[in-house]
């Protein structure tokens, strides 16, 4: 089997092999699927996406933190006060972690009628209320339904009766049921908790975000398992009546818009890593900088944004 090129693209990041690497060939999951003629071809790595998800956000963190304190501060709700605003993070960063959880079930890996965002969210809410409350956990699981919008959109193309995303994504009538196998989740489990491991020996991680991170991992692993089999109705799971709150919209918006940061540029590593593509550009030419970030950017699948641009080494 060929080599994936989001392992790659991470193992640079680490600075060697990733740490499922040896078993790759017999264990790997999918992170989405290439529809060739009439069939779908199984493609990436599930594991190297979801880490590189984490990493950018931390790119982005000095940027968003704060921003994003204030946004919940001025949106609290009767049991619920705003944490400080690295708190706040670790429960962003806990949304992007699960934020595709739902690929590991089998019906997604199968290509069964699954919506794998659907399942995320409904997990997250499900193992992150214990762990940030009620109010943070219905936030981030909105805004983890909320960042594959287009996905539901398209179904409502089809009805001109459809008259609100909302009223499609959580349509009282619609439920889900799904099978889970414990040989992916394992292996996922304990890759993805070297690898946090290996961020936070880097310094990409912090001390705390490592432990929040790993907690929320099991949680998540935990009610994915636990949940396999059973109806799951959307409308009650995520309290669906609470998204009608400004309250509750205003911050679960601004997470999502993280998440599909975060989520695209780990997706950009599928062909060209968009981190990859800026450190070709001639910095020292100042006239031109602004035209070559154009150029290699806006031509890419991928919403990037140039919210923050990471230093790039200077040679």
């Amino acid at each position: 089997m060929g080599e994936v090129p989001e392992c790659n693209v991470l193992r640079s990041i680490l600075g060697r092999a990733v740490p499922c690497r040896e078993r790759c060939s017999t264990i790997r999951i999918a992170s989405y699927f290439e529809k060739r003629e009439d069939s779908f071809i199984p493609r990436g790595c599930l594991l190297a996406h979801s880490m590189l998800s984490i990493v950018e956000a931390q790119r982005v963190r000095a940027v968003f933190q704060i921003p994003l304190h204030r946004i919940f501060k001025a949106n609290e709700v009767k049991g619920f006060s705003a944490p400080p605003s690295e708190e706040i993070w670790r429960a962003v960063l806990s949304a992007i972690l699960v934020h595709d959880l739902g690929k590991l079930t089998k019906d997604y890996q199968e290509r069964r009628n699954v919506r794998h965002h659907h399942v995320s969210a409904i997990i997250a809410r499900k193992a992150l209320e214990d762990i940030f409350g009620e109010f943070m956990s219905l936030v981030l699981a909105y805004a983890i339904i909320l960042h594959h919008e287009a996905i539901d959109w398209r179904s409502m193309e089809k009805s001109f009766l459809t008259r609100s995303y909302i009223r499609e994504a959580f349509s009282p009538s619609r439920s889900i049921t799904y099978g889970a196998q414990d040989v992916p989740l394992e292996d996922f489990e304990h890759a993805a908790a070297d690898i946090m491991g290996e961020l936070t020996s880097m310094g990409l991680l912090g001390e705390a975000d490592h432990e929040v991170l790993l907690t929320v991992q099991n949680a998540a692993l935990m009610e994915l398992r636990r949940n396999a089999g059973n109806m799951l109705r959307i409308s009650d799971e995520l309290r669906v009546a609470k998204l009608l709150d400004k309250r509750y919209q205003v911050p679960s918006i601004a997470v999502y818009r993280l998440i599909y940061l975060a989520d695209n540029r780990a997706a950009s590593a599928r062909e060209r890593y968009w981190y990859n593509l800026l450190s070709e550009v001639d910095w020292n030419k100042l006239d031109t900088i602004s035209e070559e970030i154009r150029k290699r950017l806006s031509g890419k699948p991928y919403y990037i944004g140039l919210s923050s641009i990471p230093p790039i080494k200077s040679t």
